[in-house]
């Protein structure tokens, strides 16, 4: 019983990890004042800029709330590109986008 309810809870902290990495990328806004990464592939793009061997797929399962990064520097990343904080990506609350 204790292993449903741990699986339920990183479920459920992985789909929102996903749902904040949506929110941050889509309220980007570049100089012109329109979404800066409207697409997924828009941001994963500007993602290959900063780091050629990045893995697409492994940013596709983030934001589809699948998994959640393991290392922290992949979550700096995202959150410095996003202009957000770590911490919002990962607990949410009242500092994020």
């Amino acid at each position: 019983m204790a292993d449903d309810r741990n699986n339920t809870w990183r479920k459920a902290q992985k789909q929102a990890f996903g749902r904040r990495l949506t929110q941050a990328r889509k309220a980007m806004k570049g100089p012109d004042g329109k979404p800066l990464y409207k697409r997924t592939a828009d941001f994963i793009e500007a993602i290959k800029e900063r780091v050629p061997d990045a893995r697409i797929r492994s940013y596709y399962s983030h934001e589809a709330g699948d998994r959640v990064p393991q290392d922290d520097a992949t979550i700096e990343l995202y959150a410095e590109m996003l202009d957000t904080t770590s911490h919002w990506l990962l607990f949410g609350g009242d500092e994020g986008v």
